[in-house]
């Protein structure tokens, strides 16, 4: 007989420093609808060698790295660790205004400078607790959250780490949260309500995979080069709004001799997209993108059938939201993800 996937589990806890894995105590583990994360071993044959026969001689094993990603329902007191391990920096204050009582408003920046360095974690993960795997200096290289007209909100990370090993095998239980309903959800572009049937987020760090070092079998370091947001939204053409904001700038109806003129300068706004719970005090995450250039946008129009588009979209870098001279500065961020729960902290030893 074979065994069951539900049994299993996968689990985050924040490090205090690199060579530092999470106590069990500071794990948090969070159902998953596909986990993934395991050592990867580098493996292969030895070369083929003059004087050799027609097969290798043998194999060896380079080293060794755990990678891989996770697919779930994010929840609000659990998506927090992984949105701490892909950011640099994090505030904590209690939530204030209408409907927000008992709640605390978790903002996540990203300072990348000497003084927010990279945030390691240390990864579980037991197979039907009849084994367990551990990942040490691990991080967050990108993650995703996808949202759809009438379901729920779902998200995906992929994670990589320096270390790798077998541990005992245990029955834990994942944190039982609510989830986001896209019910609940909006979108806004410019200020204004920004109607989508399917709005997905995807920032991601590219991170070096291959700092392995002679004398260890272990990556050395995992080195942050760049970090890229993008968001696609599928959108039905209803009029020329969209249209003239991506190939016009945003251009007032064309007459006369300016009909059709396509301007060669990119459309520039600000995008928010606000998740909740839908309780009485609602758990919420919210993004707020304000830099993003709208890039392309195709239109489809086939048989009798909606017309439809699907809008790509690249957060960067003006002075709407940088500050060359300050980029530790709060109010100058090209992204910010405020996570709304019950917890007033995040619990390890070093936040």
């Amino acid at each position: 007989m074979g065994l069951s996937s539900l049994k299993s589990a996968i689990g985050i806890g924040l490090q205090s420093a690199r060579g530092a894995p999470a106590a069990e105590e500071d794990m948090v583990y969070f159902p998953v609808l596909s986990g993934n994360i395991t050592g990867e071993q580098l493996a292969q044959t030895l070369p083929p060698e003059v004087g050799g026969t027609l097969f290798s001689r043998g194999s060896y094993k380079a080293g060794i790295r755990g990678r891989g990603d996770a697919t779930f329902l994010p929840r609000p007191n659990s998506v927090g660790y992984l949105l701490r391990s892909l950011f640099n920096r994090e505030t904590v204050a209690a939530a204030t205004g209408a409907n927000s009582s008992g709640l605390y408003d978790h903002r996540f920046y990203v300072g990348d400078t000497a003084a927010h360095t990279k945030r390691w974690a240390t990864l579980r993960r037991y197979v039907n607790n009849i084994y367990g795997e551990q990942i040490e200096d691990a991080t967050v290289g990108s993650f995703r959250l996808e949202v759809a007209a009438a379901s729920i909100a779902q998200a995906q990370v992929q994670m990589l780490g320096a270390r790798f090993s077998e541990i005992a095998g245990d029955d834990v239980a994942s944190l039982d949260d609510q989830v986001f309903l896209t019910c609940n959800a909006s979108v806004s572009q410019g200020g204004l309500d920004f109607i989508v049937d399917r709005f997905t987020f995807e920032i991601g760090a590219q991170l070096t995979d291959n700092e392995f070092r002679v004398g260890s079998y272990y990556l050395d370091e995992i080195t942050l080069l760049q970090r890229m947001v993008q968001i696609t939204a599928d959108v039905r053409i209803k009029n020329r709004d969209l249209f003239a904001y991506v190939y016009r700038n945003g251009g007032v109806a064309p007459t006369g001799s300016a009909l059709g003129a396509w301007s060669p300068v990119i459309y520039r706004t600000d995008v928010s997209l606000t998740l909740n719970t839908g309780e009485t005090n609602p758990q919420q995450l919210k993004l707020e993108l304000p830099g993003v250039d709208f890039l392309t946008l195709p239109v489809q129009v086939a048989g009798a059938d909606l017309i439809r588009a699907q809008l790509t979209a690249q957060v960067t870098l003006g002075s709407d939201n940088f500050d060359a001279n300050n980029q530790d500065s709060l109010t100058l961020q090209p992204i910010v993800v405020t996570l709304r729960n019950t917890s007033s902290a995040l619990h390890d030893a070093g936040v």
